[in-house]
């Protein structure tokens, strides 16, 4: 073999070589992906704690909850900082804010280290005093360790974190802070009731004075007819604007404390709605305004006692006068006569 051929044989050969070696290092120097995530099982459970308090996020079945404080539970066992009064009532959670959470937990990733120093864990906010923990459970109840999330990056992107036992500060993306807290009311489920409204088919309203006004929807057409205390055609636009605000009616807090019905308005409700569906019916009682302004409300089928806004109830707690549709009126009948014309 000439030596001209040896040279492009030689030189295809050392490139392989070069490339083999770079993918050598470069395979060495990427860490893998369970490596940057700083969880790598899925949460079956989490407790959030900083200084202003703790809440417990917790499954039970496939639904959420959320109680007060670090709660023990089988699922629970044992969480860092586990305090006796940790037997606090479950809520039902939002599931969206659930889910962004959850997400989070997932997708977080170790950014760069910006300090391996324990002295400047402070600095950071990602100390045990100033940061948020968050501590994480697998569905067997074992503790697949805990993060502390500082102060928010000076970008403004994302957040200094830390692993417990680590004195590692990384800087971690998506802003993780905003999806952690330990007001428990930021994390419970604020819908009293929904319903598609579209397969409504009456709609009752009592008043505080026991009037009732009761109005169907006809067996055709987009039409509600009042049918007590008279006999009328009720305003379209009315109807479904009660319709539409109950269709998905959340409330602006809630009451946990329990109250006599003579104190929440109960035993005499300001107002008393009830929703006639193809399938089944919804009904809601609006008790007493508080001081605040705010109404108490509780549906059926449900224990929790919610408050709304005043606004809204006035929006639903219409009159006779104001559901009642206008007659048509007849040109012919109320044209003037024109002078000089019999």
């Amino acid at each position: 073999m000439s030596s001209k051929k040896l040279i492009p044989i030689a030189a295809i050969a050392i490139i392989g070589i070069l490339v083999i070696v770079v993918s050598e290092n470069l395979s060495k120097k990427r860490p893998s992906e369970s490596t940057l995530r700083f969880f790598n099982e899925k949460a079956n459970s989490f407790v959030v704690k900083n200084k202003t308090g703790a809440v417990t996020l917790h499954k039970k079945g496939d639904l959420w909850f959320v109680s007060r404080g670090v709660k023990n539970t089988a699922v629970v066992s044992g969480p860092i900082g586990s305090q006796p009064d940790s037997s606090g009532a479950d809520y039902p959670t939002d599931s969206a804010t659930v889910v962004i959470a959850l997400e989070k937990l997932t997708a977080m990733k170790k950014g760069d280290i910006v300090s391996s120093n324990a002295e400047k864990q402070a600095i950071f906010e990602v100390d045990t005093v100033n940061g948020t923990s968050i501590e994480v459970f697998s569905i067997g109840g074992k503790s697949l360790g805990t993060i502390i999330i500082g102060k928010t990056t000076p970008d403004h992107n994302g957040n200094f974190v830390r692993m417990v036992g680590s004195n590692d500060v990384y800087n971690v993306g998506g802003n993780v802070g905003y999806s952690f807290f330990t007001d428990i009311d930021r994390w419970r489920d604020r819908v009293i009731m929904t319903f598609d409204k579209s397969l409504a088919t009456s709609l009752t309203l009592i008043n505080n004075a026991g009037k009732t006004i009761s109005i169907t929807k006809a067996d055709s057409g987009d039409v509600w007819n009042i049918v007590t205390p008279e006999k009328v055609q009720a305003k379209n636009d009315q109807v479904d604007g009660i319709l539409s605000g109950l269709s998905r009616f959340t409330a602006a807090d809630f009451q946990d404390t329990a109250l006599a019905d003579s104190v929440s308005g109960f035993a005499k409700p300001e107002l008393v709605v009830s929703i006639g569906l193809k399938a089944g019916s919804k009904k809601i009682t609006f008790g007493a305004k508080r001081d605040d302004g705010k109404y108490y409300a509780m549906v059926d089928g449900k224990d929790q006692i919610y408050l709304v806004n005043d606004y809204e109830v006035t929006g639903f707690n219409k009159e006779l006068k104001d559901l009642k549709d206008a007659p048509a009126v007849d040109p012919a009948k109320t044209a003037k006569p024109v002078k000089g014309k019999k």
